[in-house]
């Protein structure tokens, strides 16, 4: 009888187990079910996303179209500096987007030239120069001007080689925890600037609103007429230790409403009567904009998506696409 009793037992905690596993799996199943329906339906809402943001570049386009055309047909010019917030509802959510003016930041990959002979990306002085002026502006230590100078020429230039003692190479960026090499090419996002050698958190606070990353290697054109008045860094940057704070402030204050009409309109302001303008700087300014930086961002279900389009206007008065990047 107790043999009996303890095989009865035997099986009973058999078929609890059996049952225990089928509702572990069971479970597992169903889990893995929501997860693959729930990445299903976020990749369906950023495939929906994306199109929206495609929808949005069409918009922006045509705003700037009607802007450029604005300034062509007109003796007052029409200002990109305050360009409004594109939104439009959808049946999901919403979507906006707003453009940013290229035209007030220094583009790091002004940095390198193309050498005629080699086609390698090389050092161009006049516009390390210029990033030297921006880091005074700034107000950045100058026992840090070099090693941030020389790091990212060493990240985009085409050898492997350091341009000088306060540069890095592969050699230093491989013996990190998480190694990596340095892509020597132009940067594509501003965001690569966490990865390179003396960009700490304290100094890209200081230095993201002014640069930018336009896919050239051209050095950076500035529209004195979308400069912020907030911003007079960007002059000074410009003028180099010529040009106080209180003299770019007075010349972006004193600017016309309509702007300044050509160059000829801005040199002729008092502040910089005496200073010593090189051809570069001279070529430099512009009262018009070439690039725009326009960032998308839709909300469909709860679900984020950012998008940001680089655009530029061509001389026939189109514009084009030249470069996406997903905002993670």
């Amino acid at each position: 009888m107790r043999i009996q009793s303890k095989n009865q037992g035997s099986v009973l905690i058999l078929v609890l187990l059996v049952v225990a596993v089928l509702m572990s799996f069971g479970t597992s199943s169903t889990s893995k079910i929501h997860s693959d329906i729930n990445e299903t339906v976020q990749l369906d809402n950023n495939s929906q996303a994306f199109w929206y943001a495609l929808g949005m570049e069409s918009k922006a386009s045509n705003l700037l179209k009607y802007n450029n055309q604005g300034n062509r047909d007109s003796n007052f010019l029409v200002h990109y500096g305050n360009l409004p917030i594109i939104k439009s509802d959808i049946e999901e959510g919403t979507i906006e987007g707003s453009i940013r003016d290229l035209s007030t930041c220094f583009n790091v990959n002004s940095l390198v030239k193309v050498d005629k002979k080699t086609s390698y990306l090389v050092i161009n002085q006049p516009s390390v120069d210029l990033y030297r002026n921006l880091l005074n502006a700034l107000m950045i230590d100058e026992f840090l001007h070099d090693g941030l100078i020389y790091s990212m020429l060493d990240w985009i230039d085409s050898n492997d080689f350091m341009a000088n003692s306060f540069g890095a190479e592969d050699d230093f960026y491989t013996r990190l925890d998480s190694p990596y090499r340095t892509p020597n090419q132009l940067i594509h996002h501003e965001a690569e600037l966490f990865n390179i050698k003396n960009y700490e958190p304290e100094v890209l606070n200081k230095i993201l609103p002014f640069i930018c990353a336009k896919p050239v290697v051209a050095i950076s054109n500035i529209n004195i007429n979308t400069v912020s008045k907030e911003e007079p860094e960007i002059l000074m940057m410009m003028f180099g230790e010529q040009m106080s704070r209180e003299a770019a402030l007075n010349i972006l204050q004193d600017r016309p409403l309509t702007g300044f009409y050509n160059k000829d309109d801005f040199f002729s302001h008092p502040e910089l009567k005496d200073l010593l303008i090189s051809e570069i700087i001279k070529e430099q300014i512009k009262t018009e904009t070439n690039y725009f930086l326009l960032t998308s961002k839709s909300i469909i279900n709860g679900q984020q998506f950012i998008l940001q389009s680089t655009l530029s206007v061509l001389s026939n008065g189109k514009v084009k696409v030249i470069k996406r990047n997903l905002v993670l």
